[in-house]
């Protein structure tokens, strides 16, 4: 909110007259320059200048985030824990027993893991729900014809071979 050039004029004088000593106290010169500004027009910069506060502490908060080295290791040394757990009962010989959840790299489960993927599945299941996985995983695809090779590729990132 700007003053009009005539208030402005009138405060560089105040101004001036501070700086020459012209006023005692601080009090002097807020009773002086009080006619140039209403108690609204204070009321409205003071929650502008709040408001630019907030938003300058929430630009700075997501500039220093992904800059926040020990909360990126303590995540990245979970997800990695949770792989090795699950890739570790993948590899033992369970039959009839669906594979744990593997997560992705970002910590969370594939959307498209199925609730009854175990071995037979892996060997003999639908192609498609592998391929689903695959690409859940970021892991590459291979050509359409190679079939082995992806099952092959999943088994390996699950911790576990076919059978």
């Amino acid at each position: 909110m700007a003053l009009p050039p005539a208030a402005m004029d009138q405060l560089n004088e105040f101004i001036g007259a501070a700086l020459a000593g012209q006023f005692a106290s601080h009090a002097d010169l807020a009773n002086a320059v009080a006619p140039l500004a209403t108690q609204a027009q204070l009321a409205a910069m003071q929650a502008q200048l709040i408001a630019m506060q907030a938003q300058l502490i929430a630009q700075v908060q997501a500039l220093l985030a992904p800059h926040n080295a020990p909360a990126i290791a303590a995540a990245a040394g979970a997800t990695v824990q949770s792989m090795v757990a699950s890739r570790t009962l993948n590899a033992h010989d369970r039959s009839n027993v669906n594979y744990a959840v593997v997560p992705r790299a970002d910590g969370t489960p594939p959307p498209s893991w199925p609730i009854n993927f175990d071995r037979r599945a892996l060997v003999s299941g639908p192609i498609a729900a592998v391929d689903l996985l695959l690409a859940d995983f970021d892991l590459p695809h291979g050509p359409p014809t190679a079939t082995i090779e992806r099952r092959n590729a999943l088994a390996l990132h699950i911790g576990t071979t076919r059978m």
